[in-house]
């Protein structure tokens, strides 16, 4: 049985379709771990405006540095809850906003590090 694989341009055209399941503005990155009955979400917002060297005896690296930034984030994945409780890491300030698959949330403007929690049921 010979494989036929299918031409290139049908690969790029689906990858085209992809859409991200968590969408952040530039200066900010999202990792996130989702149950695999989308009953609970973690997600970690990182604020990374850019780096800034280090040199250091006997080592040197990078550290990021952070700038304010308008938060809206999109979360896009099959999750079974209406709300998501929004933690400053920052701050130590705790709130709860409302949630819908797909439609941006306003977070606001800032240059805290957050973590968002959802479960369903």
């Amino acid at each position: 049985m010979e494989i036929v694989e299918p031409p290139p341009t049908t690969r790029l055209e689906a990858l085209r379709g992809l859409r991200p399941e968590i969408v952040v503005p530039e200066g900010y990155e999202a990792q996130y771990l989702l149950a695999e009955d989308g009953a609970a979400l973690l997600c970690y917002l990182r604020n990374i405006a850019g780096t800034t060297p280090i040199q250091a005896d006997p080592a040197s690296g990078w550290t990021r540095s952070r700038a304010p930034r308008h938060l809206v984030v999109r979360v896009d994945v099959p999750l079974a809850a209406s709300s998501l409780k929004v933690f400053d890491l920052d701050t130590g300030e705790v709130r709860t906003v409302p949630w819908e698959r797909g439609v941006p949330v306003d977070l606001g403007t800032t240059d805290h590090d957050l973590v968002l929690l959802a479960r369903g049921g």
